[in-house]
């Protein structure tokens, strides 16, 4: 990969992104499934303890993939600070399965 295709490359993963998080804001899941994550994608979701006024505070860790359809995330890990009650909600708004 050449300099100008990998920073090509990054500024497509940054729009990605975008899309990403627009989607994920108004709860667009078919646009998240069609144009964000890979077809293989797999989430990651830690949660750590907090305090009451701790709201939510945590990183994010991203695999990407060059798909026919341009850059799609493939594997998503959210390291979160979250209250009991609100990692209960997003794991209820996402789908995914409680281990």
């Amino acid at each position: 990969m050449t300099a100008a295709e990998e920073a090509l490359a990054h500024c497509q993963i940054m729009s990605l992104l975008s899309l990403y998080y627009q989607a994920l804001d108004v709860g667009d899941f078919d646009r998240l499934e069609r144009d964000v994550m890979s077809a293989d994608a797999t989430w990651s979701v830690i949660q750590l303890a907090t305090t009451m006024k701790t709201l939510a505070n945590g990183f994010v860790e991203t695999e990407h993939v060059r798909a026919r359809e341009g850059w799609r995330i493939r594997f998503y890990k959210v390291t979160e600070q979250i209250t009991d009650k609100d990692m209960l909600a997003f794991k209820q708004t996402l789908g995914l399965e409680y281990k």
